[in-house]
Formats: structure tokens, sequence, C-alpha cells
């Protein structure tokens, strides 16, 4: 059996699969209208080649199923995404970071990740204007020259994780990250999140932040982003394009502890709602 995910489509690869009869099943796929496979074109009827190829999708919504069934093809399952059950375990097994908990303290604290420039601009402004939300920074780009960078632009107090120490650190406003690897353990002290990439190619995952209760927070380039769409329809999530919708997003979950736990459950309830991808993918694969 070969197991391909959401985008991987080769059709060489998928050619000699094919020809050997191993069965292909294309995991959390989705699809849009806009997509070769689907047009009339020459090209198009190229790459839909690749999908009569595929043995079964285990697609992640019911308009990619419809998208399917529009160029003949049935050999679907609505399955959903497999990354909730992904972020749903790396959850259960976030590890603890005294140092932060210290940083935060009885603080409510804005949890930045996978930052780039534009990002960090908007929130260093913010965060020099306003006192009272603590701020952890995990930058994309963890090199000197971008934690100078940063540094520079921050005029409150702030430390990076690498010299930080557990009886000094809670004095600090921002707390920058400088090694990799932590992110997804960082969300587990937040209240809320930024998270970086919308002012860019598009958005970092969000899931990660949700899994935890965080509302999140990000650019404007959203919108080929699943998640982030369905979030902010139920009100979990807040696309800001300028510094005054940062401002005033960020103000209003801070200020209204009410209004931040409701939409802390909405976030926690998406993921959860979402799970089980996996083992319906297994089951059906397995025939357990």
């Amino acid at each position: 059996m070969a197991f391909f995910i959401k985008y991987e489509y080769w059709h060489f690869y998928i050619d000699e699969l094919k020809k050997n009869h191993i069965p292909l099943y294309m995991v959390s796929a989705i699809f849009r209208e806009n997509q070769l496979f689907l047009k009339s074109s020459r090209w198009g009827k190229w790459y839909r080649q690749m999908l009569l190829k595929t043995g079964h999708f285990f697609v992640q919504n019911e308009d990619s199923a419809k998208l399917l069934q529009s160029v003949g093809l049935n050999n679907f399952t609505v399955s959903g995404d497999t990354r909730f059950d992904r972020v749903v375990a790396i959850a259960h097994n976030a590890k603890e970071i005294p140092v932060v908990e210290k940083f935060k303290g009885d603080h409510l604290l804005l949890i930045a990740g996978s930052t780039w420039k534009p990002d960090e601009e908007l929130l260093a402004k913010f965060i020099n204007n306003h006192d009272g939300l603590k701020v952890v920074f995990a930058p994309h780009e963890v090199t000197e020259t971008n934690m100078n960078r940063l540094e520079y632009l921050l005029k409150k107090s702030c430390i990076r994780f690498s010299e930080a120490k557990e009886k000094d650190v809670g004095s600090c406003r921002v707390l920058i990250i400088d090694s990799v690897g932590m992110l997804s353990s960082l969300y587990r002290y937040g209240n809320l999140a930024y998270i970086g990439g919308g002012f860019g190619v598009g958005i970092h995952n969000i899931l990660e932040a949700a899994t935890f209760g965080l509302p999140v927070v990000f650019g404007p380039n959203y919108k080929k982003f699943k998640e982030a769409l369905e979030l902010k329809t139920l009100g979990g999530a807040f696309p800001i394009h300028d510094y005054s919708r940062l401002e005033q997003t960020l103000n209003d979950l801070s200020a209204d502890p009410h209004k931040l736990s409701e939409v802390s459950a909405i976030c926690k309830n998406y993921v959860e709602k979402n799970s089980g991808a996996t083992n319906l993918i297994v089951n059906k694969v397995f025939n357990k």
C-alpha cells in the first residue's frame, strides 16, 4: 500500500504504483475549483489521470467530495483532516517549561508563534504602547541577526530564553525563544496566540494553538486554510490587516475575561469535534 498526504501528487510515482497493482490512498485530500485536476483543458485532463489511478480518497470535507464527483469519481470517504489528531496528541504530550511558567506569573500571556518581520513589527508596536499583557516570541527565524533586530524593536524589558533564569525572568515583559522545537509546548502556557506568516505566503499552523484553547490572531493571507476560515466563522479566529485592527482585537480579548473564556472554548471544541480522522482511515483501509 502507498499513502500520499493532502497535496502530494507525483505523476510517474502514481503511474508506477498503478502498473504494479499497488493500492494508493490519498489522505486528508482537499480540492478547490481552480485546481488543474478539475479543468477540461489538455493539461487538466493530463493531471486528472493521477486522480483516476488513485485507489481511494480520504477527503477533508463535503466540498472536496462534490468536486471529485463532478469529474466522475466516487471512490472517496469524507474523513476530515488527520492533523487534528496530531495536534491533540502533541497537546497530551506537551513538555513542561518552568522558565515560561515563571515568566508568565499571574499575567495574561500571548504566544507569538512562527512570526516574521511584518508580524513582529506590529506586535512590537503594541507591546511598546500597552502594559499588562506579557508576550513570548517564538520567531520563525532564530538567527542572531533576527534576534538582534527583534530586541531593537522592543522598548520594554525583554530576555532571551537561553539567558533566562527562573529567579529573574518574572520581571520581564517579553521572552524571546532563541531555539527551535519548543513552540507546540509553549502554547500550554498561553491565553492568546498570534500566528505568523499571514503577511507573507500564508499563515503557519493555527491548530497547535487552538487545541490548547487559545484564540488565534493572524495576518490577511489565510483564505487557503480551511481551519482558519472555519474558526473565523465560529468566532475563534481573528484576521487582522493592520496595526489598528491588531490593537483592537488584543485589547478586546484581554480586557474581557468572560469573552476570552468563551472564545477559548470555541477553539478547543473545534479541534476536539474534528478529531478522529486517523481511526476512521485505519479502520477502513484495514477493515477493522
